[in-house]
């Protein structure tokens, strides 16, 4: 081992230590020193200058060196976090302000109305249809059938009467799965009498009115002319014949006429009917 002679540089008094310790503690002020060896130096020195290969690191530089770094951390904290609250306090300022707040509004409005705009006007819910709208409808039905004379009994058979008159039931609304047609089918009855033996025979038509659409004005277009489907029907009395048009079933009617659509279009009724 080589021994190595430096002095203390707390003190200056004389420092020994072989040059593989790694630590060395000084006799007169009891500093203890690190010793770190410079390589290239030490590979190079002669055994007289070998101590200049070496140096102290004093106990405490490791502790300061940490706070230096912890310091360091903690201010960096503090700057971001005035940095955030600056930030927040601006953006919230931004928000506040009315003109820009109106702006939002109004884009988000904007982006709504133009995302209603794409639905097509065919496309609605029954119950989206205006009360003024739908009496229209139910009303124009029962005027076209009381018009026609193939609704009635040809007024040459006492045996048979209109007991009840058309009245409204309830409607169907059939919108095409690609929303491009819709149809309403107003639903009405009539009631035939047996004058002979008090029987009654109820009756069900239905008035189809096609490509209802919302007009400029947000109520439903109702100028179309509804288009009546009923099969025809026959009574009978003895032996006597007296042909009518209706489903004498309203179950029947639904089968026939709007089930058999579903392939094809959305149903959607009024309370009470059943889909």
């Amino acid at each position: 081992m080589k021994l190595i002679e430096k002095k203390c540089p707390g003190c200056g008094a004389g420092l020994k230590f072989d040059d593989n310790d790694t630590s060395v503690t000084c006799e007169y002020c009891n500093k203890t020193l690190y010793i770190q060896r410079d390589e290239v130096k030490y590979n190079h020195l002669s055994d007289k200058n070998l101590e200049r290969a070496y140096q102290f690191v004093d106990e405490y530089g490791k502790p300061l060196v940490k706070g230096v770094a912890a310091f360091s951390i903690g201010v960096f904290v503090v700057i971001f976090i005035v940095f955030i609250i600056v930030f927040v306090t601006v953006i919230s300022k931004i928000f506040d302000n009315e003109n820009i707040n109106s702006n939002i509004d109004s884009y988000f409005d904007n982006y709504k109305e133009k995302a209603e705009n794409t639905k097509s006007e065919y496309d609605f819910k029954l119950e989206e249809i205006d009360e003024t709208s739908l009496k229209t409808f139910f009303d124009t039905a029962i005027v076209d059938l009381e018009n026609l004379k193939v609704f009635a009994t040809n007024g040459s058979d006492p045996d048979f009467s209109v007991s009840k008159k058309w009245s409204k039931v309830g409607a169907y609304l059939l919108v095409s799965k690609d929303t491009k047609s819709n149809i309403l089918y107003t639903i009405i009855t009539q009631t035939y009498k047996n004058n002979s033996t008090g029987k009654e025979t109820v009756t069900y038509a239905a008035v189809e009115f096609k490509n209802l659409k919302y007009t400029d004005n947000g109520i439903i277009n109702h100028s179309f002319v509804g288009f009546t489907r009923a099969p025809r029907l026959e009574l009978v009395s003895g032996n006597v014949y007296s042909m009518v048009y209706g489903y004498n079933d309203l179950e029947l009617l639904y089968n026939q006429l709007i089930r058999s659509k579903s392939g094809n279009y959305t149903i959607d009724a009024s309370e009470g009917m059943d889909i």
